[in-house]
C-alpha cells in the first residue's frame, strides 16, 4: 500500500450535498460576496444544516473547481492615486 494514495474520508462516500445544493452554493459563491471558506461553510450550515471543517469547506470548494474571493492587502499609506498615473505612464521622472 502506497500513503499517499489513501484520503481521509474513505472511499466513495456519498456528497453531504445533493446535486441541487451544490448548484446553489456554487452560484452563491459566484456573486463574490464571499472572502474566505470560513464564510462559506457558515452559508451551508445556515441553509442546509450541514457542518463542514474549514478544511473540509476548501476540499468542497476546490472539489467543485470553486474559491473564495481574496482580495490583495493594500497599505495604509500607499498612494492609489500615484500607482495609477504610474500604471498609465504618466510618472514623473526625478
Amino acid at each position: 500500500m502506497v500513503v499517499r494514495a489513501r484520503r481521509m474520508g474513505g472511499v466513495e462516500q456519498p456528497p453531504w450535498l445533493s446535486p441541487e445544493q451544490q448548484e446553489r452554493v456554487a452560484g452563491e459563491v459566484a456573486t463574490g460576496r464571499f472572502r474566505s471558506a470560513a464564510d462559506i461553510r457558515g452559508l451551508v450550515a445556515e441553509t442546509f444544516r450541514v457542518t463542514y471543517t474549514e478544511g473540509g469547506a476548501c476540499s468542497f470548494l476546490a472539489r467543485l473547481h470553486l474559491a473564495p474571493k481574496a482580495p490583495r492587502p493594500v497599505h495604509e499609506q500607499a498612494d492609489l492615486d500615484a500607482q495609477d498615473a504610474w500604471k498609465k505612464g504618466c510618472s514623473q521622472a526625478s
